[in-house]
């Protein structure tokens, strides 16, 4: 089972989320009243931004591609409708 949070794991939190851009990541946060905390005390790391209400605005999560010893990330938002 991945990491999580209360229960809920990382691919739920995943869930609603689409991959952008590290630049798109950054202009969309950038502007809300958002905290940043890491979800898992290992390796591949997890950064959730989450708004006072608790709702997830963004992921960025840590990986390794394959062949790759530099980890990449990956940058998720919320779908827009």
């Amino acid at each position: 089972m991945e990491d999580g949070v209360n229960g809920i794991t990382i691919a739920e939190m995943r869930e609603g989320l689409s991959e952008v851009t590290r630049d798109e990541f950054y202009r969309e946060i950038g502007p809300q009243n958002v905290t940043a905390s890491i979800v898992n005390d290992r390796w591949p790391y997890t950064s959730v931004f989450r708004t006072p209400s608790r709702e997830i605005r963004g992921m960025i999560v840590g990986f390794l591609p394959e062949g790759s010893a530099s980890e990449q990330k990956c940058f998720l938002l919320p779908r827009k409708a």
